[in-house]
């Protein structure tokens, strides 16, 4: 995944700086799960946290992931997913 990450960042011309984009293992086996319909409620919990996010994002017309995650953290906290 951080090499995914790494061509995009160059593609777009980004700074060199991939760490809060790199994909967890628990995070994708949540969208795994999602993908399949067999879901728990962590998961659904990830996609308000992650959709709210990128909403803000969105909103603020700021790239900022941090801003947005710790805004969102908030009202739409994270869950812990195992590996």
């Amino acid at each position: 995944m951080k090499n995914t990450c790494l061509i995009a960042m160059l593609m777009l011309e980004l700074p060199l700086k991939c760490d809060v984009l790199t994909a967890k293992l628990g995070i994708a086996n949540a969208w795994k799960r999602l993908e399949q319909g067999t879901c728990t409620e962590a998961d659904r919990q990830l996609l308000r946290h992650e959709a709210a996010e990128a909403y803000l994002m969105r909103q603020w017309q700021d790239p900022s992931y941090n801003r947005a995650h710790t805004r969102t953290q908030k009202r739409f906290p994270a869950p812990y997913l195992e590996e």
